[in-house]
Parts: structure tokens; C-alpha cells; sequence
């Protein structure tokens, strides 16, 4: 059995669902009276640490931002706050928590800017001076390089327009990734990587192969993955690579963004999530999304064990509207996505699709086929905006880290 946890409107939710059957089982809810924007988890305790803001759209931004560590019973699923909560000064939307567990990560992008808060050992969260590190536009992620030495900050920047249409033109602020790192107990910036002069370049999130010599980014504005070499002993990130996550850049008329993207344990493949859920006009004055036009989707790709580069192997339905986050099961063969959005569907299948889990069978060769959709039940419409499975095998085996299969890579 997995534990998945799901942040549906400002309600934290505990499920269990079966490695074998996909199927999601209810375990516990609390109210944390915000609305859970991202979450990690502490590395040796059953603690989550939820990013959470008042705000619920882009055009309500709401006024109360803080940072809440929630104690898990990994067994039963039932959820309670631990310790007090750290007031925020914006929306904060991604938390990373070190390895050692003492240090909190928070990247907020309205000030464009990292806030580093200490951790007490008990997993509560420190009263210790915060340490505001500012980074490029609308900073999305913040995380450590696999050996802990630098943070990186993924800085999306912003796009040319909000609109539902397709943006295919400059970004209105560039892109940038910052490698940051430590000396004499400061942190600091210590390279900042683009791509060209950064208006072509939206990254949203990275994450590490587990050899740790490449770093896979997806660029949320361009609709892109590329991996870049990567090496920690000097620190500098390469790009190598660079492929669309669309079917059709030339066709595509809608917006579709990009989303989350993790590496199977074992390395063998990279997956990458694709949203599109801003909804067309009507002249009637309704809108929906429409079939043949929004594409929500999880890809496959192979990693070359040698180069690092990149083939897609498969794109299928994430059986939802904007699959924002998604996480792998401990075993390497459950992968459960949180689709984020409710949205009215036009076409010949005219139909009001809710935001769900959606749980699917990971194959030897990294190939997804789905199991199970679990409608998630929230207030007004409420959206699932951060979903994680709990990282640790709930007595079950887990998945060799990085262990090469010859016969499972060959394309």
C-alpha cells in the first residue's frame, strides 16, 4: 500500500492506494484553513512541511501566507500540526526541506526571491532568523543538487500574455536558473544559467538523474524538456538537449504549459507532465475546453545511459484537467497524478470533468497504463493543487536506486 497525501482547496487529505490495483482509499482530513500551494517531505520523519497561501486564483491573491509542518501517522494516514507556523511576507509555491533536515526552502515568486528557515530536530519548524536570498523573475522551484553542496532556483520569468490562446512569442521577463552556494556560512549566488538571453526560456521545475551527472528542467513557457550536463565538483550546467512536449507546435492554438517532472529511481526514463485547462469563450458567454484542442498528458522518455539525452517513448491522457503534480511509489510501480483542475468540456463528449487522482501501472520498460480515478471532493469548486506520495516503503520493497536494465533500455 501507498500513502498519498492531496491538498484539495485548504483541506490536507490522506489516502491509501494499492501498488497492485490503483485503487484510492480515504484515510484522514484536516482544514488548514489555507490553501496548500506545494509540500515536501522531512527526510527521516513521517513530518510535511505545506507551503500555504490565502490566495485562490491568479486574480485573488489573498493576504495570508505561511509555512505549516504536519505530522504524518504513516500507518493510519491521520494528519495533526506540529509545532507553531512561520509567517510568510507572499504566496509561496514550492518548499524543499535538506537532507539533513534542518534547513526549509521556500522559492516566492511575487518577490522573486528564496527564504531559507531553520528546522528544530524534533521536525518542527525553527524561530530562528530567516536568511532571503533574491533570485530572477517569478522564482517557481528551489532545491538542492543531489550532493547538497548548492541550491538551485528555477526562475520561470513571466510570458508575454495570461490569455488562454497559445503564446508563441518573447517572454515579457527571461527565464534563468541559479546555482546557489555557501561560504563562510552565507549563501550566495553563484552562477546563473539561461538559455539565449532568457526571454525564450520559462523553466518551471528540474530534477537530477540519479547518477547525478545530468539535470532535466521542464520549460513551462516554451513547452519544452531539456537536460543539461551537470557536475557537482564544479558546479556549471551544459544544455545538450532541448525537445517539445507538444504534438504539434506549428497546430497548437491553445495555451498548455509544461508542469512537474521526476526521474523513475531506477534512471531508465523521465516523466513529464503537460497542462492545458484555460478555457475558450463562447459567443454564448460560457467557456470550456475543447476536445481535439487541450491536451493533458504524461510523457515518457528514455534516458540514454550514456549521453543523457532524451526519446519519447509515450504520451498518454493523464485522465484529468492540468495534471500540476504527480509522484512514483517507493516500488518504482505505482505513478499517481493529482489533476488539478474542474473544467466543462465541449465537443462530442460534452461533459464537467473534476479534479481527481488518477493512478497508473508503471511497466519494466518506464510505459504507463492507467488503473484508477478517484474523484477528489472539495468546497466550491475546490482545486488539488499539490498531491505526494510518502517516500519511504510502507513495508513494502522498494526499487534498486539507479540499477541499469540493458534489455529494458533498448528502444
Amino acid at each position: 500500500m501507498s500513502l498519498v497525501l492531496v491538498g484539495v482547496g485548504s483541506e490536507l487529505q490522506s489516502f491509501e492506494v494499492d501498488v497492485e490495483t490503483g485503487e484510492a482509499r480515504r484515510l484522514a482530513r484536516i482544514d488548514l484553513g489555507l490553501n496548500p500551494q506545494y509540500a515536501c517531505w522531512h527526510p527521516d520523519r513521517p513530518v510535511l512541511y505545506v507551503a500555504a497561501s490565502s490566495r485562490k486564483d491568479a486574480t485573488r491573491p489573498g493576504a495570508r501566507h505561511e509555512a505549516v509542518a504536519v505530522a504524518v501517522n504513516e500507518l493510519t494516514g491521520s494528519l495533526g500540526e506540529l509545532g507553531e507556523r512561520a509567517t510568510l511576507p507572499d504566496r509561496p509555491n514550492h518548499v524543499y526541506c535538506s537532507e539533513g533536515g534542518d534547513l526549509l526552502a521556500l522559492s516566492i515568486p511575487g518577490t522573486s526571491c528564496v527564504r531559507l528557515s531553520p528546522i528544530e530536530r524534533g521536525g518542527a519548524l525553527g524561530k530562528g532568523e530567516s536568511t532571503t536570498l533574491s533570485t530572477p523573475s517569478h522564482t517557481h522551484q528551489v532545491r538542492a543538487t543531489p550532493r547538497g553542496d548548492h541550491l538551485i532556483a528555477v526562475s520561470r520569468g513571466n510570458p508575454s500574455s495570461p490569455g488562454w490562446w497559445a503564446h508563441k512569442g518573447r517572454q515579457r521577463e527571461p527565464g534563468a536558473i541559479s546555482i546557489l552556494g555557501r561560504q563562510g556560512g552565507q549563501w550566495h549566488e553563484r552562477e546563473v544559467a539561461v538559455v539565449g538571453d532568457g526571454y525564450d526560456f520559462g523553466p518551471r521545475h528540474v530534477e537530477f538523474h540519479p547518477s547525478s551527472r545530468w539535470m532535466y528542467v521542464s520549460v513551462e513557457t516554451q513547452n519544452e524538456v531539456m537536460a543539461f550536463q551537470w557536475s557537482e565538483t564544479a558546479p556549471h550546467l551544459e544544455l545538450v538537449q532541448r525537445l517539445s512536449t507538444l504534438t504539434d507546435d506549428d497546430r497548437t492554438l491553445v495555451h498548455h504549459g509544461a508542469g512537474a517532472i521526476h526521474v523513475h529511481p531506477r534512471g531508465h526514463v523521465v516523466y513529464v507532465s503537460n497542462r492545458s485547462h484555460k478555457s475558450v469563450p463562447h459567443r454564448d458567454g460560457s467557456k470550456s475546453l475543447r476536445e481535439g484542442l487541450h491536451e493533458n498528458s504524461l510523457l515518457v522518455f528514455a534516458v540514454d545511459p550514456a549521453s543523457g539525452t532524451l526519446t519519447l517513448r509515450q504520451r498518454i491522457d493523464s485522465g484529468g484537467v492540468c495534471p500540476r503534480t504527480f509522484s512514483i511509489d517507493p516500488s518504482g510501480r505505482l505513478l499517481v497524478v493529482a489533476n488539478a483542475e474542474s473544467r466543462w468540456w465541449s465537443g462530442p463528449r460534452s461533459r464537467l470533468q473534476g479534479a481527481n487522482l488518477t493512478s497508473f501501472r508503471v511497466h519494466d520498460d518506464g510505459r504507463l497504463s492507467p488503473l484508477e480515478c478517484t474523484e477528489l471532493d472539495g468546497h466550491d469548486g475546490a482545486r488539488a493543487i499539490w498531491s505526494g506520495i510518502y517516500p519511504r516503503s510502507r513495508g513494502e520493497n522498494r526499487v534498486p536506486s539507479y540499477a541499469y536494465d540493458v534489455a529494458v533500455m533498448a528502444p
